[in-house]
């Protein structure tokens, strides 16, 4: 029998129409094709995707996560982000009791051996498993709370500060987080709270991932253990070194 691997995402991978997309489908097929492992997603998907065609042959199976109504993202907010918890507030716009009840029981049914939950957004599901004999891994990506600082205090930023989420707000509140006050306070409000969320994700995972060795190495020293690791940005140099003429020739034909 395959081991098997859990993978919260915060999107559905297809179509691949980016670079987020085509990374993640790589960690897919990568951990298929070279270590053995069935797939399965779980996958929160962004306004207007819907799983109408045929996944990969690497993933094993995909369940799509139920939808969250803006009433219980408020909800969440007001108890997660500004009370209990201290979440970002990206975190409450993810979370919800439903999907982590079928978290727990997607996880009862398949019994994975690895939980890879994907960006800051999809770790806060921890309480859906972190009682359960399984791997816990949670690729962080970037340490967002070091990136909003950055975002906050360059002339220059364009932040979309609800990022890859934002098509889940509705559209006044899409438009009102754009304006370059409201703008400086949330990043800055995100960064504080990220920085706690980021740690307290490090002591509950086994393992945090991070694209820069620089911040894996800063996350561990801050936390005075070993767990986070690196998972550097693969380029394929033969593909993209080729004139684009050719490239597009074979199109072409």
């Amino acid at each position: 029998m395959n081991k098997r691997l859990l993978f919260i995402t915060s999107r559905l991978l297809w179509p691949i129409d980016g670079g987020r997309k085509m990374s993640l489908n790589y960690y897919c097929k990568g951990l298929h094709e070279r270590f053995g492992y069935d797939i399965y997603l779980y996958s929160f998907p962004e306004n207007g995707q819907s799983l109408n065609s045929k996944f990969p042959e690497y993933i094993k199976d995909v369940r799509i996560a139920k939808k969250i109504s803006f009433y219980e993202q408020i909800i969440n907010v007001i108890y997660y982000s500004l009370g209990k918890k201290k979440w970002p507030l990206q975190c409450s716009f993810f979370y919800s009791k439903e999907n982590a009840r079928v978290i727990s029981d997607y996880c009862d049914e398949i019994k994975p051996d690895v939980i890879f939950t994907e960006m800051i957004r999809t770790a806060t599901y921890i309480d859906a498993f972190r009682d359960k004999a399984i791997i816990k891994i949670a690729n962080l990506d970037d340490l967002l709370s070091k990136r909003y600082i950055r975002q906050c205090t360059s002339k220059f930023s364009n932040a979309n500060v609800a990022g890859a989420f934002s098509s889940k707000l509705p559209s006044f509140l899409s438009s009102l987080i754009r304006l370059n006050w409201v703008k400086k306070i949330l990043l800055l409000y995100e960064s504080k709270h990220c920085v706690k969320w980021e740690q307290e994700v490090y002591k509950e995972y086994n393992h945090v991932m991070f694209t820069s060795p620089i911040e894996t190495n800063e996350m561990n020293k801050m936390m005075g253990e070993n767990k986070a690791i690196t998972l550097s940005v693969g380029i394929d140099y033969e593909l993209f070194s080729r004139p684009i003429a050719e490239l597009e020739k074979e199109k072409i034909h």
